[in-house]
């Protein structure tokens, strides 16, 4: 009986290490990606009930819904604000806004 115990503790000692690796190595992966984000500084130029307008040095325009704003801040009309784009999808990869200080 107490070789049965020993065995199933193992067993669920060897499980609980394989999960404990696995997963920081992919906790890893995903903070490496997050530094790889493609960054663009944008003037807010409107606001609107759903979101915000603005437009980069470069001349592109931007918009985008409150929603993608960090931590809930609220740009006004001619804030700096700079936009985090993923690397595998530049047009859909918005993934968050900061208000620049």
């Amino acid at each position: 009986m107490r070789i049965l115990i020993l065995i199933l503790l193992l067993m669920m000692l060897g499980t609980l290490s394989w999960l404990f690796f696995s997963l920081g190595e992919a906790h890893r992966e995903n903070s490496r990606e997050k530094k790889n984000y493609i960054k663009e500084e944008y003037i807010i130029t409107k606001t609107d009930g759903e979101g915000f307008h603005g437009k980069a040095k470069n001349g592109t325009g931007i918009y985008f819904k409150k929603d993608k704003m960090v931590s809930g801040e609220k740009p006004k009309v001619n804030d700096t604000v700079v936009a985090f784009f993923s690397n595998k999808d530049r047009i859909d990869g918005l993934v968050k806004i900061e208000v620049q200080e």
